[in-house]
């Protein structure tokens, strides 16, 4: 049961990567988020006290799935608008320092997670090696996986929707760069016009 649960979850979660990347592209990154978690929200909350069949769990599974893989393509696509704002205001270009910062405090979530799950197991009576468990144990697994994850994603839909680099400020930046990426091009295309009429006048001159 367990094998089928992780196989539906990991699928929907890779599925549902392109639904979210049109989306994205479409709504915009703030929109998609906090839709993200309005729609991960009751089904969280349901993980305490619905404890359905197969056919239950697996269409809530496959919501879940595609739901999650939009948080979990947001930070990284958020990250390099973060990149070219900086390199914008700055000048600077500091992707290195960005990405290990990202990553240690992703380690350190992990860590601090695995810390919480492991305290309520044992706090709820778990037995190592034993083939049942009480139903406490259940009921505190439950609640690690719906309560604190809805706390915390609740508290960053916040973070994000107060994030200051919108739709527009992320045009703006991306044709800022890439004017900056690119200065010759306008000077080169008057170039070429205005060499064109002397060619014209030489070869009128000559015939």
């Amino acid at each position: 049961m367990v094998e089928i649960y992780l196989t539906v979850m990991t699928a929907s979660v890779v599925l549902g990567i392109p639904i979210v990347k049109l989306l994205l592209d479409k709504f915009g990154r703030k929109t998609i988020c906090v839709g993200s978690v309005l729609v991960l929200v009751p089904l969280l909350v349901g993980l305490i006290f619905i404890q359905g069949s197969l056919a239950v769990n697996i269409p809530v599974l496959i919501v879940y799935g595609v739901a999650s893989s939009g948080l979990f393509m947001l930070p990284w696509v958020m990250l390099p608008d973060v990149l070219d704002e900086f390199k914008f205001q700055t000048g600077k270009e500091l992707d290195t320092y960005f990405y290990a910062a990202y990553n240690t405090i992703m380690m350190l979530g992990t860590i601090i997670a695995a810390s919480v799950i492991t305290a309520s197991l044992e706090i709820s009576g778990y037995k190592t090696g034993a083939c049942s468990q009480p139903e406490s144990v259940g009921f505190a697994l439950r609640i690690v996986m719906s309560v604190f994850p809805m706390a915390n994603l609740l508290l960053s839909s916040i973070f994000v929707w107060k994030h200051p680099i919108t739709e527009a400020t992320r045009q703006r930046t991306k044709a800022a760069l890439q004017e900056t990426r690119c200065p010759n091009t306008s000077t080169m295309s008057s170039d070429v016009t205005t060499e064109t009429p002397s060619n014209d006048v030489v070869i009128s001159t000559i015939t």
